[in-house]
């Protein structure tokens, strides 16, 4: 029987496809196990994986769509008889594309058949926001809701210092609901981790079990956040995982999207950057030592324009203060309010959202 490596895909399968798949809970290959797939692959002429348990398989395995799509009825059957036989675990056929009538079906129209739910970790920021296009633009997801931590002692995005307000103009402007996680600035990691446990067993219990996040490079952040949904059995998706920060920051101006830098970690960048917009001019002025998107934690910003959004989210750009001697912030106000109000704080959450 093959097993499938962690770095292995079915070749016919485009790369921007392959997040798809989870290779995380395949079952242990005991004899019975083993006997079984072997026979079935015999009957199949497929390969397939063989996964412990239904939400693992089902919303990454594509397994509800492999058996609906592309088995045909005899086939079918057997996949099913196996599976009762095996009775905890669930099969996933990986095969090849259709051949009908000499003429090969477009892969991207099979996997539109079933759109997996996904919640979406969202920050206001480029990368978030760039993640969501590609989530969007993929034909494979259906986003229930944005996934946003907060900080309620100052109503802002935590990390970002951006206002609430701001946030769910975004939301309208994208047309999602809003889910927020809100901690105080006292919250501990164990505080933060119950409050996003409470919601996450919420979304789940609705049917959905992925969550899409930003994130580019940082493996101990997504080591992170995949052994805490692994503990619900849920799963994490990353549509921007190990592209090139040069390409995805030019990729995001070119597109269309406008950004704001709201937060300057002063440690890495000057302060004078504070305010600026996130465009070509800013990304040449960037020193070399510094990521183009931040991806390290030298920047922030927050998105108010760009082609998932059905109106631009007219702003003013308020004070700029430092905080802790250290973490430069721009407060952005929404483009009614005529002078600044309220203090900008930099909450430590340790699960940030993407910048």
């Amino acid at each position: 029987m093959k097993y499938f490596e962690n770095d292995f895909y079915p070749a016919w399968m485009p790369e921007e496809m392959r997040h798809l798949i989870d290779l995380s809970e395949l079952a242990e290959p005991t004899i019975e196990i083993i006997e079984e797939a072997n026979s079935l692959m015999k009957q199949l002429g497929e390969n397939i994986a063989v996964y412990k348990s239904i939400p693992k398989a089902k919303p990454n395995g594509l397994c509800s769509f492999f058996k609906a799509a592309i088995l045909q009825s005899k086939q079918l059957k057997s996949l099913n008889e196996t599976e009762r036989r095996l009775k905890d675990y669930v099969i996933v056929a990986y095969t090849n594309p259709l051949q009908q009538q000499d003429k090969k079906i477009d892969l991207r129209q099979r996997f539109s058949l079933e759109k997996q739910n996904v919640l979406f970790c969202w920050s206001g920021g480029k990368d978030s926001a760039l993640a969501l296009y590609k989530i969007m633009s993929s034909g494979s997801h259906s986003v229930v809701a944005l996934l946003t931590t907060v900080t309620e002692d100052y109503d802002r995005i935590s990390m970002h210092g951006v206002r609430t307000a701001l946030l769910e103009q975004q939301a309208k402007a994208l047309n999602l609901p809003l889910e927020k996680v809100s901690i105080t600035k006292h919250s501990s990691n164990e505080d933060y981790e119950d409050k996003m446990t409470q919601v996450l067993k919420k979304v789940k219990k609705g049917g959905t079990y992925s969550v899409v996040f930003g994130d580019i490079f940082l493996e101990d952040l997504r080591k992170y956040r995949e052994n805490n949904l692994a503990k619900l059995q849920m799963s994490a998706v990353f549509p921007l995982w190990k592209k090139d920060s040069k390409q995805l920051a030019n990729s995001f101006i070119d597109l269309g999207f406008k950004a704001i830098i709201t937060c300057v970690d002063t440690k890495f960048l000057d302060a004078s950057f504070t305010g600026r917009e996130f465009d070509k001019t800013l990304l040449s002025d960037l020193p070399s030592s510094v990521n183009p998107c931040g991806e390290n934690g030298e920047f922030h910003t927050f998105v108010y324009a760009g082609p998932i959004f059905d109106r631009e989210i007219s702003v003013t750009r308020g004070e700029i203060v430092l905080k802790d001697e250290r973490f430069c912030f721009c407060d952005l106000l929404p483009a009614s309010k005529k002078k600044c109000a309220g203090e900008i704080h930099y909450s430590k959450s340790p699960a940030s959202n993407s910048n």
